[in-house]
């Protein structure tokens, strides 16, 4: 068995989503003006005008003339949390997490019970190493819906990285249960019994991932390690086979791991 173990990768953290929204005119009762329209509609209308054409530019990579169409969203219509969100989304996109943080935390704050501006700040946090803060944001989306595959897994993530091993199997368990045929959810849960030692049910959840997506590299590469971990070294050698053609550099990764006591030429394991 290996002196030391090798850190598994964990995989999963998801792009924060776009929340497109449709243009809607806002009609009041009947005002002194005589149009039945209020001027905070017409602003709130020219607000969701902005926010469309910030989604489009998104979509289309202009991320630039997007962050500056969802500020004017946000000048015309203070309160539209879309515009917040999606504009933390875009600096996301751009690697301003702290700019995201502070557009999400708005957005939440105008939105406390929208499940999914909770997510999202959740995995800002994440990108910030804020990890306590993440894991307030998962739970809260979880309480706001108990059904968010995601956040029970990216939660189980924060409480790994922090190194709350049950907290994490509970969560990764409960994604798992939720979706099993995801290969991701398996590889994440396999990885906390990594962390813990526990390698036989790590190896079983790598295999499951495998089984579910055979060209997932990282969960092979996992499964790898996990063999050596058990002194199953001809084994670890075939998912390095299979690693080469799939990541050249996991292979090389797994390879090292397998011959770290000796300096070996990767051209001579066939």
């Amino acid at each position: 068995m290996p002196s030391a173990v090798n850190r598994p990768i964990v995989h999963g953290l998801p792009i924060l989503a776009l929340m497109i929204v449709g243009l809607s005119i806002v009609v009041t009762a009947q005002t002194g003006s005589g149009n039945g329209v209020t001027q905070d509609s017409r602003a709130k209308d020219s607000a969701e005008t902005f926010i469309k054409r910030g989604n489009n530019l998104t979509v289309a990579g202009r991320f630039a003339e997007a962050i500056i169409a969802y500020q004017e969203a946000i000048r015309l219509d203070d309160k539209a949390a879309v515009a917040r969100s999606n504009l933390s989304y875009v600096y996301t996109r751009l690697g301003q997490y702290r700019a995201a943080a502070k557009s999400l935390d708005t957005a939440v704050q105008l939105q406390p019970n929208h499940a999914v501006y909770r997510y999202n700040l959740g995995n800002v946090y994440l990108n910030l190493s804020r990890q306590m803060e993440a894991v307030e944001q998962f739970r809260h989306a979880i309480g706001l819906d108990p059904n968010y595959i995601e956040a029970y897994n990216d939660l189980g993530n924060a409480y790994s990285d922090i190194g709350r091993y049950s907290d994490a199997i509970y969560s990764l368990e409960h994604a798992v249960r939720l979706s099993p045929d995801s290969a991701l959810y398996n590889n994440n849960l396999g990885v906390v019994h990594y962390k813990l030692r526990n390698f036989q049910q790590a190896s079983e959840y790598f295999q499951q991932a495998t089984k579910l997506e055979p060209k997932y590299a990282e969960a092979h590469y996992h499964l790898g390690l996990a063999h050596l971990a058990l002194a199953s070294r001809d084994t670890c050698i075939e998912q390095y086979t299979i690693l080469k053609d799939l990541n050249a550099k996991l292979a090389a990764d797994l390879y090292r791991a397998i011959y770290r006591d000796r300096v070996v030429s990767l051209s001579e394991v066939r």
